[in-house]
């Protein structure tokens, strides 16, 4: 069964209301809200899932007019890095703790911006 962007949310989201969620909990919240918003960008750009990296997204995202940039695209342009940041951490810095405030500031942009669609 396929997944969609909003799939990747709620379960961000799910993680978090636990009563007493892990650390390994918190850096997959944090993960997961970048990906929901990746998805989602990338599916309204249209692009190739198969040749859109990180970066390329990232670069569109960017390049898009103020002016004509729905606003969900541009919350998801002011919050890409911030979610990047935590997710990379989340998943590549594991010496380093990941906190229950850090995951939930991925999910509220992710929600943010999936609330502007």
């Amino acid at each position: 069964m396929a997944v969609t962007a909003e799939d990747f949310l709620r379960l961000a989201e799910e993680l978090l209301q636990k009563t007493a969620p892990s650390e390994i909990e918190y850096r997959t919240a944090a993960a997961r809200a970048y990906y929901a918003v990746m998805h989602l960008v990338r599916s309204e750009l249209n692009l190739n899932p198969a040749e859109s990296t990180h970066g390329t997204i990232r670069r569109r995202l960017l390049s898009l007019h103020p002016a004509t940039t729905p606003r969900f695209l541009a919350e998801a342009k002011k919050e890409w890095d911030g979610l990047w940041d935590r997710r990379h951490r989340s998943d590549y810095e594991i010496d380093q703790n990941i906190t229950r405030e850090t995951a939930r500031a991925s999910v509220r942009a992710a929600r943010r911006i999936f609330g502007l669609k």
